[in-house]
């Protein structure tokens, strides 16, 4: 007996995939916290027409692919209708509120497409019609002939010059880091491009249609001057100069306890927001243009459900004084991090900063299971810079971070 397809607006599906996604997602990054997670497919695009079901891109490295692969195995059904590789795995589970099919791809394998071309839907409404008129054309018939026009849609658009452009532009991004927040984009790590591939990459990113909506474009960058007087020709200007330092988390910290950290999961906002506004007061540090209601919105985004776990008051006794966020860098298994460090105006200068730095290692390292600590700050915040060398911080570069504003 043949299988019948049929379809729907995802409109219809949305609010059940979006859920289905935040459950599952959640599930495979705590762990695999180096797994890059993608919702795939036609319920990730508005406007598409849907059979109802959601998929799951899983990117990961070389390194990381047989854990990934141990622990889906583990956790999901495999999907025996599709192949089992070296560089690529299918998984399902039936008996969620909407079908769920899961994609384990090795980065940058040839399988390594389906993010690309759900992106390539989202910035092409034209293409997404098109293939909406051929799933209305074969909704209520045969699933087989269904399968074999789709198989030649797609193969027609994974060959054609426009995804071409856009997969070229995702792959220079793949290769930088990339953090998003509630009003602002910034690029790091881009000295795994060469000097040719970041002109590339800043045209890319001056006409990636996903950004043209957002305010603040950064890019950090250590030295190249030639890049450096690109950026100011494009628009972009020098907003700060950058020192980073690295600790071995793994060396004996010593143990102090002066003060109390109280994680915002016993604090209400407001508060939380009063402390941290006050700290951020009167800095070395170039100022953000973002209000801080905006700048919790984006460590939500980028810390994910636990943020809460991060966002500390340094409390002595019972006064405030700062404010921390130790945290695991997203994307990595033991990265520690400071999203942020600071305290009020009216505790600095007395030496408490350095107390307190020793706390935050000591507390990613036993609490968040770090093994290593990342810092940065301004090269005009010399108070921060020496307590980062009075707690055994080696300094291992220098970045100059270029802003471009769109009003």
């Amino acid at each position: 007996m043949k299988e019948i397809v049929t379809f729907k607006s995802e409109e219809y599906f949305r609010d059940r995939a979006e859920e289905v996604v935040q459950k599952h997602a959640e599930i495979i990054t705590r762990a695999i916290p180096t797994a890059d997670v993608h919702h795939v497919g036609s319920t990730a695009v508005k406007g598409s027409l849907t059979k109802g079901d959601v998929d799951l891109q899983i990117r990961v490295d070389e390194a990381a692919f047989d854990y990934a692969r141990s622990f889906l195995d583990q956790t999901y059904a495999r999907n025996e209708g599709s192949s089992q590789t070296s560089f690529f795995g299918a998984y399902e589970k039936e008996d969620e509120i909407l079908p769920l099919g899961l994609q384990l791809t090795l980065n940058h394998s040839v399988v390594d497409n389906f993010w690309k071309v759900t992106r390539f839907f989202k910035e092409n409404p034209d293409i997404t019609e098109n293939y909406n008129r051929l799933k209305l054309a074969h909704d209520g018939k045969d699933m087989d002939i269904y399968r074999d026009e789709k198989a030649l849609f797609m193969r027609n658009l994974l060959e054609s010059e426009s995804y071409q452009e856009l997969s070229r532009r995702y792959e220079l991004y793949d290769k930088v880091k990339i953090v998003k927040g509630e009003k602002f984009v910034t690029f790091e790590e881009l000295h795994h491009l060469s000097e040719l591939e970041i002109k590339e990459f800043v045209s890319a990113i001056l006409n990636d249609p996903e950004l043209l909506d957002t305010s603040t474009l950064n890019i950090v960058i250590s030295g190249q001057e030639d890049v450096c007087n690109d950026l100011i020709d494009v628009g972009f200007s020098l907003h700060d100069e950058t020192v980073q330092v690295t600790h071995d988390l793994k060396t004996e910290i010593e143990r102090t306890t002066l003060y109390t950290f109280v994680s915002l999961h016993e604090l209400t906002k407001d508060k939380y927001k009063k402390i941290w506004g006050e700290a951020m007061t009167d800095t070395f540090n170039a100022s953000s243009s973002l209000s801080i209601d905006d700048q919790l919105i984006s460590v939500e985004r980028e810390l994910g459900s636990d943020y809460k776990d991060s966002c500390m008051i340094v409390y002595e006794g019972k006064k405030a004084i700062g404010v921390v966020m130790p945290h695991i860098e997203p994307g990595t298994k033991a990265e520690g991090r400071l999203f942020y460090f600071g305290l009020v105006p009216s505790e600095r200068g007395k030496g408490k900063s350095k107390e307190i730095h020793r706390q935050c290692l000591r507390l990613l390292r036993d609490e968040f299971g770090a093994t290593s600590y990342i810092g940065s700050t301004s090269v005009r915040n010399l108070p921060m810079m020496k307590t980062f060398y009075a707690n055994g911080c080696k300094e291992t570069q220098r970045n100059r971070v270029y802003t471009l504003r769109r009003i």
